[in-house]
């Protein structure tokens, strides 16, 4: 029998799907000295009787079961260890190969016995009509060698000559086998490629880049690709906390982030990037029920809550209420006890730029300050309209320092337009106590959190909810009623020739008439 030159490392969770066309993809390469390593990680479908029955079909394929899910970094590792290739290659279990990929690729190591070899991949995306759709893919590298020691990191993390996806690598095996000796197992699905290649790198030699594509990556499937998830799956995505933190503990320990400046300002900057898929993850993915569970998971795993907060305001910029509203009563982080009568007063940054990293920076840092001045204290925040931007990042790094947050809403709502009022209420959610410019704003703002029982704070709460004043939230019945009853105390409420007054007065109007045509 020959001897094996590639094994082909599978990881399998629930795709039962997608398995099929992988396998095929993986046994049908023209190159025939290949094994298939697949590990089942618990999954609950037909995943396993599909690669049991084509083990049996066909010895080249072996199959580990793993009795629970343990996470994509530790089946790969796992498959790694039995694997009897002299080079490896990665496969998820919703993508295939091309069908020349191993032969050319071993060809191309053998010359000179590279430990690695990078290549590209062709992406593509589900049409409406069942058809696929090729789009443009950034990660296939520059063609080139790379060689000598500590070369082929400073390649991945400074010069970002080649990227970090394992399913894109051919890596000589026993360089794989010497990179577990210092992998710390842990749950991981996400940046778990990430971690695994820095240790291949700070121990690989010598890099070939292929200026050709060999993978079909399929966006239709699998983590990247779910457009929303609870907050069990948001969680197993967060694993990527993990896994940053033990690649900078792994480059500290090679002496890339103690002797490399350029090593630590690219991981820093990489690191970033990661943490606003994160968010990005929450904001658009994330179902609306569980994101403020998810915001304090978030922020109880993170190694270092300053650069998760400092990563968040390129996601936020221009949706803070959106964000704001995502967010329980009382804060990300959970109630703190605050009397607005001891809290020191305070104001948003003049031209404050989330875009900016060291305008970022700097604010942050002013609030650790402030915070030692004032280490027992909480803020009283004036909320300054059109300054929402500041607002949000302040209250976000105040929630990070553990410090309360009392806001000062000056708006009046029988003069402001909707869209502002809106905008406000959202920012009432996230104070630990709000302070409103009078009576009536305490029913809009300082109540909009538990309405209770007072009907005109619920009919407000309607009212402010309607996407706009052409009437079309008077066709809800209970609403009319509400409108109807409530329509006298919103006539003494709001301010004589006000705008919101001649809008209640129409609405009451056509209430009127609505009404009178149901009965």
């Amino acid at each position: 029998m020959s001897p094996i030159k590639i094994s082909i490392i599978l990881p399998v969770y629930n795709s039962a799907a997608t398995l099929e066309k992988s396998l095929d993809s993986a046994l049908g390469q023209t190159l025939r000295e290949l094994e298939v390593i697949a590990v089942d990680d618990g999954s609950a479908d037909k995943s396993l009787r599909l690669l049991k029955q084509r083990a049996a079909a066909d010895p080249r394929l072996r199959v580990i079961a793993f009795p629970e899910n343990r996470g994509t970094l530790i089946a790969r590792a796992e498959a790694v260890r039995a694997a009897q290739g002299e080079y490896l290659l990665f496969l998820d279990p919703d993508d295939t190969f091309r069908p020349e990929a191993a032969a050319e690729l071993y060809k191309a190591a053998a010359e000179k016995r590279y430990d690695v070899v990078a290549f590209g991949c062709d992406e593509f995306v589900p049409c409406p009509d069942g058809s696929l759709q090729q789009v443009w893919n950034w990660i296939t590298p520059p063609g080139g060698e790379v060689s000598g020691p500590g070369a082929v990191l400073r390649d991945l993390l400074v010069d970002r000559g080649h990227y970090w996806n394992l399913c894109l690598k051919l890596i000589r095996a026993e360089t794989c086998r010497n990179a577990l000796g210092d992998l710390e197992p842990c749950y991981c699905i996400m940046d778990e490629d990430f971690y695994f290649y820095v240790l291949v790198a700070c121990r690989a030699d010598s890099l070939l880049k292929l200026e050709k594509n060999y993978y079909n990556y399929f966006t239709a499937a699998g983590v990247t690709a779910q457009s929303s998830f609870p907050l069990e799956r948001f969680c197993k995505i967060g694993t990527m906390l993990d896994a940053l933190k033990r690649i900078e503990a792994c480059l500290k320990k090679c002496g890339g982030r103690q002797c490399d400046p350029d090593i630590c300002a690219s991981f820093a900057d990489i690191e970033r990037g990661q943490l606003q898929i994160l968010w990005e993850r929450w904001l658009n993915h994330l179902r609306p029920e569980d994101r403020p569970a998810g915001a304090a998971w978030i922020f109880r795993h993170a190694v270092d809550r300053e650069r998760l907060v400092l990563a968040l305001p390129e996601i936020a910029f221009q949706q803070e209420e959106k964000f704001a509203a995502m967010f329980p009563p009382h804060g990300p982080l959970g109630s703190h006890p605050c009397d607005p009568a001891s809290a020191v007063a305070a104001q948003p940054a003049e031209g404050f730029d989330p875009l900016a990293r060291s305008a970022v920076a700097a604010r942050l840092a002013y609030w650790k300050e402030w915070q030692e001045r004032h280490p027992a204290a909480a803020v009283r925040y004036l909320h300054v309209p059109g300054a929402e931007a500041a607002l949000f990042f302040d209250r976000i790094a105040l929630a990070h320092l553990g410090v309360g947050f009392v806001l000062e809403e000056p708006i009046r709502f029988g003069e402001a337009p909707v869209p502002a009022l809106r905008c406000a209420r959202a920012f009432c959610r996230i104070a630990d106590r709000v302070i409103a410019a009078g009576p009536e704003e305490q029913h809009c703002f300082g109540l909009a959190c538990d309405p209770g029982a007072d009907p005109l704070n619920r009919m407000l709460d309607r009212m402010l909810a309607a996407p706009g004043d052409d009437g079309d939230e008077l066709a809800n019945p209970e609403f009319l009623k509400f409108m109807k009853a409530g329509y006298r105390l919103m006539n003494r409420l709001l301010p004589a020739g006000s705008s919101r007054r001649r809008t209640v007065k129409n609405w009451a109007k056509r209430t009127a008439r609505l009404l009178k045509r149901r009965k």
